[in-house]
C-alpha cells in the first residue's frame, strides 16, 4: 500500500466518525499512522466530555487546566497574535506532553498550525503590547 492510499483511507475513517463524535460527545483526533502492504494503524485519540458541555467549554477547561503545568496564562486561550512571519493565529491549544513546544497556534483563515514555546508566545505577546502603546 503506498502512503496517498493511507492517507485517503485515513481522511475517510475520520469523515465517518464525525458522527460517532456527535453522537457520543466524545473528540477524535488523529496523530498520523503507521501502514503496510495489508494494514494501517492510525495512532487516534478519544477525549470524553461531561455530558452537555459543547467542544468550546471542554477545550477551554481543558486550556485552563493544563496552562498552570507549563507556565501560561489562562487568558491566552483564543487570544489572536501575530507571529514573527506576519501571519497572524489564535491561541487554540496546550500539549502537556510537549514540553518544549507545548502552545498549538492555529494560523487564521488557514489550516496550518504552529507549535511555539511559552516563551515565544510571551514575547509575542509583548511585541504587540508595545505596538499598542506607540
Amino acid at each position: 500500500m503506498e502512503a496517498n492510499e493511507a492517507k485517503k483511507m485515513i481522511a475517510k475513517l475520520e469523515k465517518h466518525l464525525k458522527s460517532f463524535e456527535k453522537e457520543n460527545n466524545v473528540e477524535i483526533t488523529f496523530d498520523g499512522a503507521k501502514y503496510s502492504d495489508t494494514t494501517i494503524t492510525p495512532k487516534m485519540e478519544i477525549l470524553v466530555r461531561e455530558t452537555g458541555q459543547t467542544k468550546e467549554e471542554f477545550d477551554k477547561e481543558q486550556f485552563e487546566g493544563i496552562c498552570v503545568l507549563v507556565g501560561a496564562e489562562k487568558e491566552w486561550y483564543n487570544k489572536q497574535i501575530k507571529l514573527n512571519n506576519g501571519e497572524f493565529g489564535i491561541i487554540k491549544k496546550i500539549d502537556s506532553r510537549k514540553r518544549k513546544y507545548p502552545v498549538i497556534v492555529q494560523v487564521i483563515d488557514s489550516d496550518k498550525s504552529y507549535k511555539l514555546s511559552v516563551k515565544q508566545v510571551k514575547l509575542f505577546i509583548s511585541i504587540e503590547k508595545m505596538d499598542l502603546d506607540k
